[in-house]
């Protein structure tokens, strides 16, 4: 069971995974041992604020800075919520 995602929870990409832009494809990709997955460009842009561990709320208000005409705090949590499901961001708690 996965735990509930809070927006004061410290998230960041897991270890042994790594974002690059893949010039031949023309996006962000997301590395690690078992694959590759290609990254829209939302996606990529929750995913560079994960890089280093970040606070939910604080990477809904970026995301949202560049997307102010939609709310966007609803599909932000549903990415983070399935990237830990699949193992890409963990969530940092003491």
């Amino acid at each position: 069971m996965t735990a509930t995602l809070l927006v004061d929870d410290l998230v960041r990409v897991a270890p042994h995974h790594r974002l690059r832009w893949e010039e031949a494809q023309g996006c962000y990709v997301l590395l690690y041992p078992e694959g590759i997955v290609q990254l829209n460009e939302t996606a990529a842009e929750i995913m560079r604020r994960c890089e280093q561990a970040k606070v939910v709320a604080s990477i809904m208000r970026e995301v949202q800075t560049l997307y102010p005409e939609e709310p966007v705090d609803d599909d932000v949590r549903a990415f983070l919520e399935e990237a830990i499901s699949h193992g890409w961001v963990i969530i940092e708690r003491a």
